[in-house]
């Protein structure tokens, strides 16, 4: 796993356990101003979903696929959830999967 990796995920569980302090926060002081601390809490949680949405995208960035899987997916897939589902435009796409299908038929 990279540096960036563990970085990013000690961030996010730096995230969550402020997210939890201040649930326990508002929790124990329910007489406190609820409105400001449900706007914190809403904002935190806001926070980690950004950063989980982040770290799919490094996931997904620091997978290579080969011509053969992209074939494979492309038959479950269309176009569109392809390029959605690897980052790929989907011109290459295509001619990644023309190039595979024509070498097997070599």
């Amino acid at each position: 796993m990279s540096d960036e990796k563990i970085d990013f995920i000690l961030k996010l569980i730096k995230e969550n356990h402020k997210m939890i302090k201040a649930l326990i926060n508002y929790i124990a002081n329910v007489s406190m101003d609820t409105e400001k601390n449900f706007n914190d809490i809403q904002k935190m949680i806001k926070d980690v979903e950004i950063q989980i949405q982040k770290l799919d995208k490094l996931k997904v960035t620091e997978h290579i696929y080969t011509d053969k899987e992209l074939n494979e997916l492309k038959s479950a897939m269309s176009w569109n959830e392809l390029h959605i589902k690897t980052k790929i435009p989907v011109s290459t796409l295509q001619y990644r999967i023309r190039r595979y299908r024509e070498k097997q038929e070599d």
